[in-house]
């Protein structure tokens, strides 16, 4: 993918960032409530 513009590109960054901080609570969330009823017993 070729940006013709920097505010594109920084747009795209912006997206890719969020998308990644998104995923990364998702599946923390996610491991933290699959995990803790296995550790409780």
């Amino acid at each position: 993918m070729v940006a013709t513009g920097s505010s594109e590109g920084e747009a795209g960054t912006q997206w890719a960032a969020l998308a990644g901080v998104t995923a990364a609570l998702a599946m923390f969330g996610a491991a933290q409530g699959l995990s803790s009823p296995l550790f409780t017993r």
